[in-house]
């Protein structure tokens, strides 16, 4: 079976206000198939603003304008940002250079989005450029985010201590959590003991490698299955809990 993938692209060279509003991307298929996009960023180049020129006189209905002029006199250049008001959002601070270039933070939900607009004349030297460009992102990564590490962890569910009478049923969930990827294994130990095919001691292990799960059932528990038991991906930190048997009295 052969599978075709194309690409289509929509270009407005000069936005205009005209150019607000809900677009819609149709695929001529049956039944067909839409995908509607709303422009909540618009990011223009080369603007050819100027301080004389004010920014209701280019307003557009709904968005916040943030533009960055070419202020040494020159003609031409200039970036800036149209950004609908019910987004939040702060402005960057970046290094000077001799390109204009304009950078905001944005937040969508729980996360940050680094957006930006870059005008780079055509005399301009590319290496020059590029050195530049480099510093600038350098500036907005360390502006716009905390860098925080996720360490990849499994988790079994319940409390941390489980408590049973003989003969009752166990059954230990494990999750790994934080990974972007499936484990290669999940190995289950009692105290020092791998127990993955300890069925003859009355364990079962089942392992879902895409789902990152693993779980551990006993049905019928016995007093020599109180212990410590340890869910240990071959990606993750492990998780660890007690059980312990009571004696029945």
């Amino acid at each position: 079976m052969l599978s075709f993938f194309q690409d289509w692209t929509l270009q407005i060279k000069y936005v205009q206000k005209r150019d607000a509003g809900l677009y819609e991307c149709q695929v001529s298929s049956h039944p067909p198939t839409s995908i509607f996009i709303e422009l909540n960023v618009v990011a223009i180049s080369e603007t050819w603003l100027r301080r004389d020129v004010d920014s209701g006189d280019i307003a557009l209905n709904g968005f916040s304008l943030i533009r960055q002029d070419r202020s040494d006199g020159r003609r031409a250049g200039g970036v800036a940002i149209y950004i609908r008001n019910n987004i939040v959002y702060s402005v960057l601070n970046t290094t000077a250079t001799a390109f204009e270039h304009l950078w905001l933070k944005i937040s969508v939900g729980n996360v940050d989005v680094v957006v930006g607009v870059v005008y780079r004349a055509p005399n301009t030297d590319f290496n020059n450029f590029a050195i530049a460009f480099e510093n600038v992102l350098f500036d907005c990564i360390l502006n716009a985010h905390e860098v925080i590490i996720l360490e990849a962890r499994a988790e079994i569910s319940g409390p941390s201590e489980k408590y049973l009478k003989p003969g009752s049923g166990l059954r230990l969930q494990c999750t790994v959590l934080q990974s972007t990827e499936a484990p290669a294994y999940v190995f289950w130990y009692h105290n020092n003991r791998m127990i993955n095919y300890d069925v003859d001691r009355g364990i079962n292990v089942t392992t879902e490698l895409l789902a990152k799960t693993s779980t551990l059932t006993i049905t019928s528990a016995a007093t020599r299955h109180s212990g410590n038991y340890s869910c240990v991906p071959s990606n993750a930190q492990p998780a660890s809990t007690y059980v312990h048997i009571l004696n029945g009295k």
